[in-house]
């Protein structure tokens, strides 16, 4: 659930710093210019609010994946094996790997 709240939230500011008119300010070779923002009343289609979301879930789902990692591991007492497979360990913490992981294993992806 939190990741579906992360998304949306950054979906909808998306939105609406591409929405909000406004004028800012650029210094270009030492000279002031406005830089006119979107026409006041603009409003934005479903195909472009999809790409906007789309782009927020590109962007975020690292950020959250990390995160989500983060609070799995941060109650972790040792560095060990997760279902005698993955290496885990606390944070700041190194776990490794001491052989290969067999080809039928499909929690992690490898090259085997």
């Amino acid at each position: 659930m939190h990741v579906r709240q992360l998304i949306s939230v950054c979906a909808v500011i998306s939105m609406l710093n591409v929405s909000t008119p406004s004028v800012g300010q650029a210094r270009l070779s030492g000279k002031s210019q406005a830089v006119p923002g979107p026409v006041a009343g603009t409003k934005i289609t479903e195909q472009y609010a999809r790409l906007i979301a789309r782009d927020a879930f590109f962007w975020a789902w690292p950020m959250v994946n990390v995160y989500n990692r983060r609070l799995a591991f941060k109650d972790l007492s040792e560095p060990g094996l997760m279902g005698s497979i993955v290496p885990v360990a606390p944070l700041n913490r190194l776990s490794m790997l001491t052989d290969y992981i067999e080809p039928q294993e499909r929690l992690v992806a490898c090259p085997n």
